[in-house]
């Protein structure tokens, strides 16, 4: 299962970051920054937008089969930048053709691993990689959301299918609801919601979605 936690958290100065080693990365518009600080217990990453701070220091990480948690404990071999300002044709679109323009960082790590970072003028994104031999197992994704003020979000929470336990029973559903408007802090914790969300950060609004999966669940959200 795929998790993605929205947690209102202020972070403060005595949480370790500090330590840890810090890559920035900005749009080509240079308005949005993303830092990311790899330190011995996670790999972290915030994300601001005219120095405004929209997602506060968050860390990600991918639980595999066999025990291994990559991004934790991490170690960087090696990092990359680059530019991509191409144009991609869309036949099946309601244009043409789409504009793919970013900055972008790569950061490799032991373990055979890494983890790429993506700014665009309206957006970021990011995917982990493996380049192991052998084939893996996804047990667990942690994506972790932590905005830095209680902001209002748009939410669409999965009807109950009543099939399962827990919070197993939301999968079974059409993906079709009403949005419930509420802050971040009342996010239901015993319920589970479905892509996008949007949360209004006053200057700007966030949405969070996933794009072009293979073999892979999608996303669904809840706050712990």
């Amino acid at each position: 299962m795929k998790k993605l936690l929205l947690t209102l958290l202020l972070f403060s100065a005595g949480t370790g970051i500090s330590a840890a080693k810090t890559y920035d990365l900005k749009s080509p518009d240079g308005k949005i920054a993303v830092r990311v600080d790899v330190g011995a217990d996670a790999v972290t990453y915030s994300i601001s937008r005219d120095g405004k701070e929209l997602i506060a220091p968050s860390p990600l990480s991918l639980t595999l089969a066999d025990g291994r948690v990559l991004g934790r404990k991490a170690s960087v071999r090696k990092a990359s930048a680059k530019s991509v300002d191409e144009i991609i044709e869309a036949p099946f679109y309601k244009r043409s053709a789409v504009e793919d323009r970013y900055n972008s960082l790569t950061l490799t790590f032991k373990g055979d691993y890494g983890i790429d970072f993506r700014a665009y003028d309206d957006g970021a994104a990011y995917r982990f990689r493996t380049s192991m031999k052998d084939e893996i197992t996804v047990t667990d994704e942690l994506v972790d959301i932590r905005f830095p003020e209680d902001f209002t979000t748009l939410v669409p929470y999965a009807r109950d299918g009543k099939k399962e336990p827990g919070l197993a029973r939301y999968y079974f559903n059409s993906f079709e609801n009403t949005y419930s408007t509420q802050p971040v802090s009342k996010v239901a914790d015993d319920r589970l919601a479905f892509l996008p969300i949007l949360a209004d950060a006053g200057t700007a609004k966030i949405v969070i979605t996933e794009a072009d999966l293979e073999d892979y669940p999608g996303m669904y959200l809840y706050n712990p």
